[in-house]
């Protein structure tokens, strides 16, 4: 009777991919439906609200964009190594972030920090599963994608130099020049530039001309000096 139930539902859901969990079986047997949950699905609510939380200035919208960026990637992804739109969460586990990584570094030629990058924010999203409870697991907790320390060469001073001198006939590149040599003389990102306002100007105790400033990626308040180079840009 009930055993024979059991089997019966336990072999439907094993042949379905699913993991046959005890909550499932007795769902099962109690004739309730179950939902079941896409990747593309979650990603999509997962990223509404990330929006909201960008709205409200918890994150930033650059990292939205990189999860919106990362969606499109994913959708191209199921297609071309399972050839399908679209997969159940049950089936996610950590050999799919790995051919993910991989198909990141071989079909989109990325190196691979930005390929860790793109698997990390998915990870952050199997997060969010095992927190909600739609999987008794974290589909991927055992990746463990590190990103690799990379040589960044400094310009010198004359290659700088050069840089300054040049004069485009283009406005729109003579401003991406300015930020350019703005970010040399201050040491800014360009996120942190894009922010900047007259209200980020203060005269220090020294009496001089000080930018301060929330940088983004450290999560700090710093003080920098305006060098003469970098008020030239502003006035």
């Amino acid at each position: 009777g009930k055993i024979n139930e059991v089997n019966k539902h336990y072999n439907t859901l094993h042949l379905a991919g699913q993991m046959p969990s005890t909550e499932l079986i007795v769902n099962m047997l109690k004739g309730v439906a179950v939902k079941k949950y896409t990747l593309l699905e979650i990603y999509q609510f997962h990223n509404k609200k990330f929006k909201d939380d960008v709205s409200i200035g918890k994150y930033s919208q650059s990292r939205l964009e990189k999860h919106e960026i990362n969606l499109g990637k994913i959708k191209s992804f199921l297609q071309f190594k399972y050839r399908v739109k679209d997969i159940d969460i049950e089936k996610l586990d950590v050999e799919f972030i790995n051919n993910y990584e991989y198909y990141l570094r071989t079909e989109n030629k990325h190196k691979h920090n930005t390929a860790v990058g793109y698997c990390k924010a998915l990870k952050a999203v199997g997060r969010m599963v095992y927190r909600k409870k739609w999987l008794d697991r974290h589909p991927f907790e055992d990746w463990q994608g590190a990103f690799v320390d990379t040589h960044r060469p400094f310009l010198t001073a004359e290659e700088l130099a050069r840089v300054e001198a040049k004069e485009f006939t283009l406005e729109r590149l003579e401003l991406v020049k300015d930020i350019f040599i703005f970010s040399c003389y201050t040491g800014l990102a360009f996120i942190d530039v894009c922010k900047l306002t007259s209200a980020n100007i203060i005269v220090g105790m020294d009496k001089k001309m000080w930018l301060s400033v929330y940088r983004q990626k450290t999560g700090s308040a710093v003080n920098i000096p305006l060098l003469t180079a970098a008020k030239e840009i502003i006035e």
